[in-house]
Formats: C-alpha cells, sequence, structure tokens
C-alpha cells in the first residue's frame, strides 16, 4: 500500500533528510513490488531525479531491468528502455543483461520512433558490454532506417556516428556507404559538437586505412590539412 503515498512523495519538494528518507524508502519498497502497476510510476519518479544515493542507485537499476523483463511486448518498455540506458552506473553485468533487451525490443519495435535512440544508446557501448555479433546485429536496424531518411532527418547524423564506431564489421558496401555519409555530414551545418564527434570519428577511421585505400583519400580531403 506505500506504494500509493510514494510517487506524490517523490514529487514534493522536501528538505534533504526528508527527501533521502523518501527516496531510500521508494527504492526498498520497489525491490519488493517491481511488478505491481504502482511501480511503474515510482521508478519513473525515481529516475528523474538526481538525489539517490549510489548504494540506491544499483537497486533501482536492477529492479527496472526486472519489470522490463517482463514488460518487454508492453507500451512501457520504451520509457524503461531509454531510462535504463542513459542512466550512469558502473554495473557491467546488468549492462550487458540490458544490452540483450534492448535487442530482444529492436527485433520486434525496429520501426518505433524511438529504436533510434535504443540502437544509438547499445551501438555506443565498449566492445565488453557489447560483442561483434550484438554489434551487428544492432547495426543492421541502424542501416535499414538511414536508408529510408533523408540528412537532415533528426537523428540521422547521430546514427551516422554510431555506425562509425566500428564500421570494420560491416559488410563492405555498408561499411563505404557509412563512411561515405560522414563525409557528406561534415560538409552541411552541423550542430558544433555533432560536427567535432563527426570529424573524430572520421579521422580515428582515416588512421587505420591503408595509404592507397580511395576512402582515406576522400575523408583526408574532406577533412582539410590538420
Amino acid at each position: 500500500e506505500a506504494g500509493f503515498v510514494l510517487p506524490p512523495l517523490l514529487d514534493l519538494k522536501l528538505p534533504n533528510d526528508d527527501a533521502l528518507v523518501v527516496v531510500r524508502s521508494a527504492v526498498s519498497w520497489l525491490r519488493l513490488f517491481f511488478e505491481t502497476t504502482t511501480a511503474e510510476f515510482v521508478i519513473r519518479k525515481l529516475f528523474r531525479r538526481d538525489d539517490i544515493p549510489p548504494s540506491a542507485k544499483f537497486v533501482l537499476f536492477a529492479s527496472a531491468i526486472q519489470r522490463l523483463r517482463r514488460r518487454l511486448a508492453d507500451d512501457e518498455a520504451t520509457f524503461l528502455l531509454r531510462s535504463c540506458l542513459q542512466y550512469r552506473i558502473e554495473e557491467d553485468t546488468l549492462k550487458r543483461e540490458l544490452v540483450s533487451l534492448a535487442i530482444d525490443w529492436l527485433e520486434s519495435h525496429h520501426d518505433n520512433p524511438k529504436g533510434d535512440y535504443v540502437w544509438n544508446r547499445v551501438l555506443r557501448y565498449r566492445p565488453n558490454l557489447v560483442s561483434d555479433v550484438e554489434w551487428l546485429r544492432v547495426a543492421r536496424y541502424a542501416l535499414a532506417w538511414l536508408t529510408g531518411q533523408t540528412i537532415s532527418d533528426h537523428g540521422f547524423e547521430q546514427t551516422t556516428n554510431s555506425l562509425l564506431m566500428r564500421p570494420h564489421l560491416l559488410e563492405p558496401t555498408d561499411r563505404e556507404y557509412v563512411i561515405k555519409l560522414g563525409i557528406k555530414l561534415i560538409g552541411t551545418d552541423l550542430h558544433p559538437e555533432g560536427r567535432r564527434r563527426m570529424v573524430a570519428s572520421l579521422e580515428w577511421l582515416a588512421r587505420s586505412l591503408a595509404e592507397d585505400d580511395p576512402l582515406k583519400r576522400q575523408i583526408d580531403e574532406a577533412l582539410g590539412p590538420s
């Protein structure tokens, strides 16, 4: 029954000590009742707070993953995935499970309007969290999405840059396609931070290419003198 009073309490601006009591109580409650209807609202409130104690973050994240396992086909899964993927927690075992759930979700929701957020996060994870095989499974959805968009569409730049994280895994034609998109994008009016990331990706890629590779020449010409 405590679940009914936790969401409104989590919305209140309380003194620090009282807020800490409410947050810890909510996290403890969630560990036991993560499957209930009310848990969705408690999770939403907690993920939006920046005062979760480090010791409670693991329980919150683990409870959200447990709920996600059972709700992967529901509309709520989109919110849970997004929240978990952007949550900063150093727990590789849970993160690897999250990656597996994200891939399962993409299998049946790759045409979801928010699918690009999911694959962009997963494609940027370190190899110790996302294997090459898993990365390629996700990359195919990102590639399919790109071919149906225009270069000015929202998310186009982010998806291109995500695919430039491990271009060596792509088929030669797909690899060339993505690299040329990156080259084309830096010739557009990108946001400064987006341009910085794209240039960094292309510079790193150029260093890995053979001197006689035509793509290296195209990248060098696009970037200009260093």
